[in-house]
Order: structure tokens, then C-alpha cells, then sequence
């Protein structure tokens, strides 16, 4: 059973890899389909609840998973998650795939216990779940649901637990692709249109290597605000600063190269669609400004990175991203905007940082978007939300600021 196979192999390699896509492709590249959408399922699934997962094996197997192999410990999250799930395999079909790549291994005890585990999962209800599902505490919901415990209490300050229980069932929806460019061949993924964004279409897949031809992917929430983010750009010189992922490479007419800037000594991926250059530039139209950030909103997308989230990183972030902003209204001529763009749900990141750049100067102010009802939420007071509530939708914050005549 190759998919499970490749499942092991890649679970063990996930921290040397941005994303477990990359991980997945580099750990076993020639899968054929039914055996990679198994591995991708199982991946995805394990890491979307992996605190869930840890949870239940501390309370059924009661001694620590450490007290495992290291495979036998992999093979029980990922089947675990596979079993409460249910992936492409039966129950039963997928226990044996796990216990016969232990046995190959010669972790006879560990495939005994990952045998036993997983059966009696199967046949029998799981009491914990059922608790937890009852429960109206909001840290039982998010164990559930597989939000990070250190999320929870930046979500919770930001919006309330009311809105904050909402906005966890939006992050553990399965994502999937959106893109333009429907005329080539995408090799047996399938397309529709968008009935939010015309000129879009969404897909059924989880991860951009299930297309035969590059494709142009843009998410839903990040095609239906860019005409408005257009409007307000005025004629002129623009560039980006920081770590543009997604509306930026839009903004500037197709096929224009836009210069990027980043912070010495601070390592970005080559993006497409952008040069990078040395010297921050003066006297711009306008500023497109997407610094680093916690990137809560496509913790759906990006399952392996809010693990490794910390509260205490948000000041860090915070300084950066008000360091970034400032600097992009510093270089901006008198009537050019700065467009703030993050990838977070945390008023950390996006109210507070927008409310210290306007208190530190006077000269700037912010510019309302005039937005359709329901698409987006205004911040408060600063800026506007657009919350991940497709599965072609990240969540995304932004705000438009103008340096006064």
C-alpha cells in the first residue's frame, strides 16, 4: 500500500519543508493517483486535528506515545485520523496497510499496538469524542476542531467567543483550489465557475501539483476584493514591501514586473510576478505592505503552521508589520495610499498595528472601502475582515491608508 507508505515517509519529513504539499512531492514523487490522493488525505487529515489525535491516543492507550517507535507513534495519528474520518480505504483495509508496514519494518510490537488501537476504535463509539462535541467549553470546541490551544486566546480577545467558535468551524473546512486560466488542460481536476468572482473557477483539489499545467491560483476572498483595492490606487509609480503572497502580484497591470523590498537580512521565497530591489524607493503613488504574519487566516490551507504558533510571537509580528507600514507611508507622495494586507484574524496584527501608524502621524488617514453587504466585516474600528468562509476563501484583513495633501 503505497499511499500509506509515502503517508509514513512524508509525516517524518514535514519540518524540513515549508508546506506538506512540498513534502508530500518530495518524499514520493512518482504515486500514482489513487495512492497519492490516499497520502495526501490521510496527511491533510491528521495534520488539520494532530492535537486531537495526540489527545485521544494519551487517553485510550493510556502511556505516552514516546513510549513508541517513532513509526508506530506516526502510524497511530495517521491512522487514527484515517479511521474517525474515513478515507479512500475501509476501516479495515486501511488498519491492516498500517500494521503491514510495521510488520515489513520489524516493529512487531508496535504493529500489535497500532493493530489494537485502531480495531478497537473502529468497532467501538469513542466516549471522548462524543464529550467533547457535547461540551460548551471553548477550549474543548477547539481541541475538537483542531485549532491551536495557543490561538485560542488572541481569536477569543479579538472577536468573542461567540464569533471566535464561528471562526474555528470556518478554519477546519477542508480547502480547496480556486484559479484562472480554465482553458488548459488541468489533467482530470475538475472546474466550475465561480458564482462569487466572475472569471474564476473552482476545483476539487487540495494541492496545486494535481494540475497537468501551471495555473494562475487566486483564492475567492483575495479575487472579490482586489477590484475595490484597484479603485483606490492612483495613477503612478507603485511597489511592495514585504512578503506578498497573493493580491499583490494582481494590483499592477498584467504582465508588469512590480518591485518588492524587504528588511535587510530577512529571507523571502522568489515570488512571481515580482523584482526585488535594494533600496527602499521615495515618492511612490502607492505601497502595497504585506508583512510576515501569523497567517491564522489559511491555518485551513496550512495546516502544518499553526502548530508551531506561539502567542508570544504576535509581538514580534506586531513590531515587524509596524515597521513595514510606517516605512510605506513614510515613502509615499501627498495623496498616495498604502494598502496593509495580512493573512490574520488577530487584531494583534491588523487593528492595533493600523491605530499605532495613525496615532504616530498626523498627516494620515485611513480611506473606507465601500464594500458589499456581507462580504466583508469592518474591523473595529480599523480596516476590513474577509473571513474564510468558502472552502476557496482564506481569511484576510486590509486596510487602505492615504497620506494627506
Amino acid at each position: 500500500m503505497r499511499g500509506v507508505e509515502a503517508a509514513l515517509l512524508t509525516w517524518r519529513a514535514l519540518g524540513r519543508h515549508y508546506f506538506w504539499g512540498q513534502a508530500l512531492q518530495a518524499e514520493a514523487p512518482d504515486l500514482e493517483r489513487r495512492e497519492r490522493r490516499l497520502a495526501e488525505s490521510l496527511l491533510f487529515r491528521a495534520l488539520r486535528r494532530r492535537s486531537l489525535w495526540l489527545f485521544l491516543i494519551s487517553r485510550l492507550l493510556r502511556r505516552s506515545i514516546r513510549d513508541l517507535s517513532p513509526t508506530a507513534g506516526d502510524a497511530l495519528i495517521l491512522g487514527l485520523s484515517g479511521v474517525v474520518e474515513g478515507v479512500l480505504l475501509t476501516p479495515r483495509s486501511l488498519i491492516n496497510a498500517f500494521v503491514q508496514r510495521l510488520s515489513l519494518q520489524g516493529d512487531e510490537a508496535g504493529a500489535k499496538v497500532v493493530n489494537g488501537m485502531l480495531r478497537r476504535c473502529y468497532e467501538e463509539d469513542i466516549g471522548h469524542l462524543a464529550k467533547l462535541a457535547s461540551s460548551g467549553d471553548l477550549r474543548d470546541q477547539a481541541l475538537l476542531l483542531g485549532f491551536p490551544d495557543e490561538g485560542l486566546s488572541p481569536l477569543r480577545d479579538s472577536w468573542g467567543p461567540h464569533e471566535a467558535r464561528y471562526l474555528m468551524k470556518l478554519l477546519a473546512m477542508r480547502p480547496l483550489l480556486s484559479c484562472h486560466r480554465p482553458d488548459q488542460d488541468v489533467g482530470g481536476v475538475r472546474l466550475w465557475p465561480s458564482p462569487q468572482v466572475t472569471g474564476l473557477f473552482r476545483s476539487d483539489a487540495l494541492l496545486a501539483d494535481r494540475f497537468a499545467s501551471p495555473a494562475l491560483f487566486q483564492t475567492e476572498s483575495s479575487a472579490g476584493l482586489l477590484p475595490f483595492l484597484r479603485e483606490r490606487l492612483p495613477a503612478g509609480e507603485g511597489f511592495c514591501m514585504g512578503q506578498p503572497m497573493d493580491e499583490g502580484r494582481f494590483l499592477a497591470p498584467q504582465g508588469q514586473v512590480l518591485p518588492l523590498w524587504h528588511e535587510e537580512g530577512v529571507r523571502t521565497a522568489t515570488l512571481p510576478g515580482f523584482r526585488r530591489i535594494r533600496h527602499r524607493p521615495r515618492g511612490v503613488a502607492w505601497i502595497y505592505v504585506e508583512a510576515p504574519s501569523s497567517e491564522s487566516g489559511r491555518w485551513a490551507r496550512l495546516p502544518d503552521r499553526k502548530w508551531d504558533f506561539r502567542r508570544s510571537h504576535l509581538s514580534g509580528l506586531a513590531e515587524r508589520q509596524e515597521r513595514l507600514l510606517s516605512l510605506a507611508v513614510e515613502s509615499l507622495l501627498p495623496g498616495g495610499v498604502a494598502v496593509y494586507r495580512t493573512s490574520s484574524l488577530f487584531k494583534e496584527e491588523n487593528e492595533q498595528v493600523v491605530a499605532r501608524v495613525l496615532a504616530s502621524r498626523s498627516d494620515v488617514v485611513e480611506w473606507a472601502l465601500d464594500l458589499p453587504r456581507g462580504f466583508a466585516r469592518r474591523g473595529r474600528p480599523w480596516g476590513y475582515y474577509v473571513l474564510p468562509e468558502t472552502p476557496w476563501a482564506d481569511g484576510i484583513f486590509v486596510a487602505i491608508l492615504m497620506r494627506r495633501s
